[in-house]
C-alpha cells in the first residue's frame, strides 16, 4: 500500500468540501444507474423470498409456519460467513480499478474463491455437527406435539436448518464472482442470475408444497438448487468479461490475498456481530411467550419474520447503495482523488436518505395489506403488525448512514474504529435492551415486541451519529491509500 499524494485542502472541515446545499445530489445519474440494477436484482431476491414465506405460512393452515421460522433466522445468521472474502474483494478491484490494473482481477477473484470456500467450509462442518444446540438458543425445542409430517417441531427445524446451510458452500463461490462483476460495473449480470435462479426457487417450491405434495423439509433445498444456477451463470459471465488469461497459472497471489483478507476480515466480523446480536435479537423475541402458548406455534415471531421479510423490500435499496457507494470510493482512491471520494460518499447518502423516506412511507400505506398476504390476522396487524412497520420504517432512515458512509469508510481502510464502535452500539440495542426486556422487566406477547423494536433502533441512531461525523470532519483521509 502506498500514500495517496496529499491534495491541496488535505484540512477537511465539516461540509467544507460539500459544493451544493445539502438537499442537492451531485452524480445522482452515475449513482442510480449502478443502483438500481443491483436493487432490482436483491428486491427479485426479497419478492422469491416473501412468496415462499407466504407459501409456508399458507401450506396445511401455517402448521410449520414457527419451526420454518426460527430455522430461517438462524440460517441467515451465518449468511455474512461468504462475504468475508467478497467484501475485500470487491474494494481491492475497485482501487485498482482506479489505477488502471484492471488485468489484475483475475488474480484477486481466484484468490478470493480459495481462501472463501476454505473458511466456509470450516464454518459448514461446524454448524452442521452442533445444530441442535444452536436451535435450543432460538426456542427450538418449545413445542411438543408432532407435525402433520410425523416430526416434531425441533427434528423438523434441526433437519430444514442443515438443508438450508448447504447455500453457504455455493454462496461461498458466487459471492466473490459477483464482486468481480460488480467491481467491472456489470450489475446486469448480476441481476440477470438472481431473476433466473429466484425463478427456479419459485417452481421448486410450487412444485414440492402444492404440486406434488411432498414433506415441506425438502422446501429447504429450493435456494440451494437456485443458488447452483446462479453460481454456473456468474461463472460464465466471468470468464468472458474479466482477464483470467494474462496471469494463467499465477492467479493464488499472497500479497492480493494479504490485501484483500486485511480489508475483508474487519467488514466480515463487523457483519457477524451484527447477524450474532441480530441472532441474540431472535432469541428474544422467542421467549415472548411463555411456556408453550399454544400447541404448534409462537405467533410473536412469525409477525417478526413477516414484517422482517416485508421490510426487506426498503433495505434491498440501502443495500445497494452500500455496494455502489464502496465502488465508487474505491476507485477515487484509487485515482488518488480524495476530495471526489469524500463527494461520492456524500452523495451516496443523500440519495439513501431520500429512498428511505420513500420506502418508508410505502410500507406504511401498505402495511395492512402486506401482512394480511402473509395469512396475518387483523386482530394480529392492528395494532401490533402497523406499529411495528412504523418503527421499521424510522430505523430505515437512520440506517442510511450505516449503508453508505460506513461503506465508505472500509472502502478507504478505516475498518477497525467502525469495528469498535458497532461492537459496543450493537451490543446495546440489539442484545442488552431485548433481554433486559424480555427477562429483566418481564414483558412479554406484543408490547414486548414493540419494546424489542424500539431498543434495536438504538443501534443504528448511535452508529449513524459516529460515523456521519467521522466522515464529514475527514478523520478517514489518514487511512486511504492504494494497493500497490
Amino acid at each position: 500500500m502506498r500514500p495517496i499524494k496529499k491534495n491541496t485542502d488535505p484540512q477537511l472541515k465539516p461540509f467544507a468540501r460539500i459544493k451544493n446545499p445539502f438537499w442537492k445530489i451531485d452524480n445522482w445519474k452515475d449513482i442510480l444507474q449502478m443502483a438500481i440494477p443491483i436493487f432490482i436484482q436483491l428486491s427479485f431476491n426479497v419478492i422469491i423470498a416473501q412468496i415462499n414465506i407466504i407459501a409456508i405460512n399458507h401450506y396445511q393452515n401455517g402448521v410449520y409456519a414457527d419451526a420454518v421460522s426460527k430455522a430461517v433466522l438462524t440460517y441467515v445468521t451465518l449468511q455474512f460467513i461468504p462475504t468475508l472474502i467478497a467484501s475485500g474483494s470487491l474494494v481491492v478491484c475497485g482501487n485498482l480499478i482506479g489505477q488502471g490494473r484492471t488485468n489484475e482481477i483475475g488474480k484477486v477473484i481466484i484468490t478470493g474463491i480459495i481462501i472463501n470456500f476454505a473458511i466456509t467450509s470450516f464454518i459448514f462442518i461446524f454448524v452442521q455437527v452442533f445444530a441442535s444446540q444452536i436451535l435450543d438458543l432460538m426456542n427450538a425445542g418449545q413445542f411438543h406435539e408432532k407435525l402433520p409430517n410425523g416430526k416434531t417441531p425441533k427434528v423438523f427445524t434441526i433437519s430444514y436448518y442443515r438443508l438450508l446451510n448447504i447455500q453457504l458452500l455455493v454462496l461461498s463461490l458466487s459471492q466473490v464472482w459477483i464482486s468481480g462483476l460488480q467491481a467491472i460495473k456489470k450489475n446486469i449480470h448480476v441481476t440477470i442470475g438472481a431473476i433466473a435462479s429466484n425463478i427456479v426457487d419459485l417452481i421448486f417450491v410450487t412444485l414440492v408444497l402444492f404440486a406434488f405434495n411432498l414433506d415441506p423439509i425438502w422446501s429447504a433445498l429450493s435456494i440451494c438448487i437456485a443458488g447452483v444456477v446462479q453460481l454456473i451463470y456468474m461463472l460464465v459471465m466471468n470468464l468472458k468479461l474479466i482477464d483470467y488469461k494474462t496471469h494463467k497459472g499465477r492467479h493464488i497471489n499472497f500479497k492480493m490475498a494479504k490485501e484483500t483478507f486485511k480489508v475483508g476480515l474487519p467488514i466480515a466480523l463487523e457483519m457477524g456481530i451484527w447477524s450474532l446480536c441480530n441472532f441474540a435479537t431472535g432469541t428474544a423475541i422467542a421467549h415472548l411467550v411463555i411456556g408453550q402458548g399454544g400447541e404448534t406455534s409462537n405467533p410473536w415471531i412469525v409477525l417478526h419474520r413477516s414484517i422482517n421479510s416485508i421490510s426487506q423490500f426498503s433495505f434491498a435499496f440501502m443495500q445497494a447503495m452500500g455496494t455502489v457507494t464502496a465502488v465508487m470510493v474505491s476507485r477515487k482512491i484509487g485515482e488518488g482523488k480524495i476530495n471526489e471520494a469524500y463527494q461520492a460518499g456524500i452523495s451516496c447518502w443523500k440519495t439513501a436518505m431520500y429512498a428511505s423516506i420513500f420506502f418508508g412511507a410505502f410500507m406504511l400505506s401498505f402495511a395492512y395489506l402486506l401482512l394480511l398476504m402473509f395469512n396475518h390476522t387483523p386482530q394480529q396487524i392492528i395494532p401490533w403488525g402497523f406499529s411495528l412497520m412504523a418503527i421499521i420504517s424510522l430505523k430505515l432512515i437512520v440506517d442510511t448512514v450505516n449503508m453508505t458512509l460506513l461503506r465508505a469508510c472500509w472502502a478507504v481502510g478505516d475498518l477497525w474504529y467502525p469495528l469498535i464502535i458497532s461492537i459496543i452500539t450493537m451490543g446495546i440495542g440489539m442484545v442488552g435492551l431485548p433481554m433486559m426486556i424480555v427477562y429483566g422487566f418481564k414483558v412479554y406477547e406484543g408490547m414486548g415486541l414493540i419494546l424489542i423494536y424500539l431498543g434495536v433502533v438504538v443501534d443504528p441512531l448511535l452508529r449513524s451519529i459516529i460515523y456521519s461525523t467521522r466522515w464529514i470532519k475527514g478523520t478517514w483521509t489518514k487511512y486511504a491509500k492504494q494497493i500497490s
